[in-house]
């Protein structure tokens, strides 16, 4: 939709765009963001909590505002980024232009974004910092087969717990243990043995690693 309503400004048109912060790194859009660093005047990006609106609360991701401008980027562009926003009276500050304390303000130039496999944004971060510094290449889709996550078309049939301490899992059975599979890496074609639950995470707002509660068939 942000690409789309790109497309449809005039020339120096400016477009004030309200999106999840996922915008910034999912593969999914790496074609828009690669359209709007190449014909975009990015001005600022605002990333603040999604609880930021009433009753509601994005486990998965925070919001931004992207602000742009529909003209040729200037060589050198820098574009400002705006985070650690403390609540929804900052954002009056920011459009006033007024300094505030109240977030981190940090800069990404428009020809290192470019230069990137994906031109994602890297957050400032220690975790960002490391990415800069070890010059790391590899993705998971160099060790992953599945890079998301499946819908299984009806869980109480296909999952299993592996315990009625599982919070939220009323009305799901316990896996039976003989029926796990046991072998490196299951096969894409499928597995036709009696053991054939494989342990997946089940939820989206989860630590990396935490022990296995949930194996599907």
């Amino acid at each position: 939709m942000l690409y789309h309503c790109f497309q449809l400004l005039k020339e120096g048109g400016r477009l004030v765009f309200i999106i999840p912060d996922t915008f910034l790194w999912l593969h999914r859009h790496e074609h828009s963001r690669r359209s709007l660093v190449a014909r975009a005047k990015p001005l600022d990006i605002a990333l603040f909590p999604s609880n930021f609106f009433p009753r509601i609360n994005y486990g998965y991701s925070g919001m931004c505002i992207v602000t742009l401008q529909k003209s040729c980027p200037p060589k050198g562009q820098r574009i400002r980024l705006y985070q650690g926003l403390e609540d929804r009276s900052v954002l009056k500050e920011l459009e006033s232009r007024t300094r505030t304390k109240c977030c981190k303000t940090s800069f990404e130039f428009k020809y290192e974004i470019a230069k990137r496999s994906h031109v994602e944004f890297l957050l400032p971060s220690k975790a960002g910092e490391r990415i800069r510094k070890n010059g790391v290449n590899q993705t998971i889709g160099d060790i992953a087969e599945v890079l998301t996550g499946l819908y299984s078309g009806n869980d109480r049939r296909w999952l299993r717990r592996v315990n009625d301490k599982v919070p939220h899992s009323q009305g799901y059975k316990d896996i039976d243990s003989k029926k796990i599979f046991r072998g490196k890496i299951p096969p894409l074609e499928g597995i036709s043995s009696q053991d054939c639950y494989v342990p997946i995470v089940r939820g989206g707002a989860a630590r990396f690693m935490r022990p296995t509660r949930w194996y599907v068939d």
